[in-house]
């Protein structure tokens, strides 16, 4: 798998060993410190198990980034985009994969609607959450 990011050895040998062997989790958390890669790695995680090459033309990748105004992921978003999305079934690859930047900052209204869905996800789909900071994640 080519990756576009340096380094992080350890984890790609994972996600890889993880992808061949059809046991890719439904979800993972990407925590560590801020510009050191994590976003690259899902967005790597995403092109290969959406099966697209270019992430911004897959129907079957959805990255989420917290709103401008709120400066956090509201439950509005998962309520309105998330969740009807992951409802749906893959177009084009075998399995649809949600990259959730700075999942750190989800409301707590917002981490519960999410936790309802991750509770019961969909086999289909794999969600991949990117935080700075594991503390301030909802346990």
């Amino acid at each position: 798998m080519d990756w576009s990011v340096v380094g992080h050895e350890q984890q790609k040998k994972l996600f890889e060993d993880a992808i061949a062997s059809g046991r890719l989790a439904h979800a993972y958390a990407l925590v560590g410190p801020g510009g050191v890669g994590k976003v690259g790695i899902a967005c790597d995680i995403a092109r290969r198990v959406g099966g697209q090459e270019v992430l911004s033309a897959s129907v079957d990748v959805l990255v989420v980034i917290p709103d401008e105004e709120s400066s956090g992921i509201s439950v509005e978003t998962i309520r309105q985009m998330v969740r009807p999305w992951v409802q749906g079934k893959p177009r084009v690859a075998s399995r649809k994969v949600l990259v959730m930047d700075q999942a750190d900052t989800l409301s707590m209204e917002a981490a519960n609607a999410l936790l309802k869905i991750l509770e019961e996800p969909p086999s289909q789909t794999v969600f991949l959450l990117v935080a700075d900071d594991a503390g301030r994640l909802p346990a």
